[in-house]
């Protein structure tokens, strides 16, 4: 199918000289002078973004005029090709690969002469400077950000979902008149009809957080730190509806509590891989997790690992173990398909000795006792910093989502606000927010994620009733959630 749609744009193009004389770039060519009829075109295929040859391209060629003949060949590992028997004149040429996809490039036609017996040619990806320069605008290049760009698509067909949305956030260290503090910052993009988007101004050599949706439903959290007035191209897939199912589990692991079920996507995708150490050798006792799910797994005696039932798509594989930092790659995950990865625990960190604090708790009116206290009578849906962990999550919204009765909405253009059930159960409605005791206002949380940075979170009050709450945290005929952070510790 990919084939026939240069053809057809071959065609096009030949059919009208003036309309490709004005898009052809120049093409460096030589040739051994030769007495047959018949020529061999040679070449190589460069990536200037990758910077590398470009293995897998498609090379065509058409005739100008005369001949409906098109020759067709694809690069080899080395990115280059060789066509044989081509009869000498005036052609159209161009290439056809993903990764012109992924930068939302249409294949680029140049004029090419073959005259002599040995045309040597050199076709190449537009580079990153010219894709900005496209993209973002001339005068992007002159600052310190990068460019992360590609395509939504369908996780399974691989169909482009226009319209989709993708958000790319990360924290910020701000110095003004009030002091030193970090906040937090988020840009986002929409896909076009072919699913291509373009997140322009993003930090660069920074690791960004950044995430697609498509009307209800999105991909996992993924890191990308794009260089220095460079780009990164990363795809990301979704889900479809049909590809998987809503089940309830327990958050916490146990059955301790009846009642406090939560929902999560599952497929029929699966991660199998080994996880190794600095020197290679594998890891046992390594715990991995899918971030935004409740997919666990721990690597055996021979450092191995299998994650079952997991819903296709683009997400992040988090593998963690005591004396390291954790280590996380992307995953493309598809239906019926199990995708085999290697781990890699390159960087140890220091293991301190155990240190024991003594001392007698201060109550104070911002203090975790309420939160616990509450936590024991059973009222509410509560989320504790052993939970947050164990959940791997990246935002907020990540915890949210598996609390019964919450419902995550994506806003319009970027961003989530959290719904629950109105009085009486009758309709939705936006909660009322606590922060560290104190109400947020309404104006305030239409992001639920710029709230506050997950990281920060020790515990979680969530109350999806008005009759639930505790006097002091009742809404407005809403449910309402209170949330700690860690300078209550």
């Amino acid at each position: 199918m990919r084939r026939r749609l240069v053809v057809v744009m071959l065609a096009v193009m030949a059919g009208s000289s003036m309309a490709a004389d004005a898009q052809l770039p120049a093409v460096h060519s030589s040739a051994d002078t030769g007495s047959t009829s018949a020529a061999v075109v040679t070449g190589m295929i460069y990536d200037s973004v990758a910077r590398a040859p470009l293995a897998g391209a498609v090379v065509q060629m058409r005739m100008e005029s005369g001949s409906p003949r098109v020759y067709s060949v694809t690069t080899d590992s080395s990115g280059t090709f060789r066509i044989p028997d081509v009869t000498r004149g005036s052609y159209f040429a161009t290439f056809f690969h993903p990764v012109l996809e992924s930068l939302g490039i249409m294949p680029i036609v140049w004029r090419t002469a073959v005259t002599d017996s040995v045309t040597r040619v050199t076709y190449a990806v537009p580079s990153a400077a010219t894709v900005w320069a496209a993209t973002c605008g001339a005068t992007s290049t002159v600052d310190s950000t990068g460019l992360i760009i590609g395509h939504v698509h369908d996780a399974d067909s691989g169909l482009p979902l226009g319209g989709s949305v993708v958000s790319a956030s990360w924290r910020e260290l701000v110095i003004d008149h009030h002091g030193v503090r970090t906040e937090q910052r988020q840009i986002a993009a929409t896909a076009n009809d072919a699913g291509v988007y373009a997140l322009c101004g993003v930090p660069a050599d920074v690791n960004v957080l950044v995430r697609a949706e498509h009307d209800t439903a999105s991909s996992g959290v993924v890191e990308i730190a794009s260089p220095f007035r460079g780009l990164v191209m990363r795809d990301f897939g979704i889900a479809s509806s049909a590809a998987t199912t809503v089940v309830a589990t327990d958050s916490d692991g146990s059955a301790a509590r009846s009642g406090d079920g939560t929902l999560v996507r599952r497929g029929t995708a699966s991660i199998s891989g080994i996880v190794r150490a600095p020197g290679g050798d594998p890891l046992d006792d390594v715990e991995l997790a899918i971030p935004g799910s409740d997919a666990r797994a721990t690597t055996d005696r021979s450092g191995r690992f299998t994650l079952a039932d997991l819903a296709p798509g683009t997400f992040t594989l988090e593998a963690r173990h005591v004396g390291f930092a954790p280590a996380r790659v992307i995953v493309d995950l598809k239906s019926h398909d199990t995708t085999t990865v290697t781990v890699r625990l390159d960087k140890q960190v220091a293991v301190l000795n155990t240190v024991h604090v003594y001392g007698r708790r201060v109550p104070s009116r911002t203090s975790l006792t309420g939160f616990l206290e509450r936590r024991q009578r059973g009222f509410g849906h509560f989320i504790t910093k052993q939970d947050i962990e164990n959940q791997h999550a990246f935002y907020l919204s990540d915890l949210l989502r598996r609390v019964p009765g919450v419902q995550v909405v994506p806003n319009q253009g970027f961003g989530h606000t959290v719904m629950m059930r109105g009085g009486g159960g009758f309709g939705s409605c936006q909660p009322v927010v606590y922060m560290d005791g104190v109400r947020v206002f309404a104006d305030a949380i239409g992001d639920i994620d710029w709230l506050v940075d997950v990281q920060d979170v020790t515990g979680v009050e969530v109350y999806t009733g008005p009759e639930e709450a505790p006097p002091q945290y009742q809404g407005d005929g809403c449910g309402s959630m209170v949330i700690w952070t860690g300078t209550n510790q």
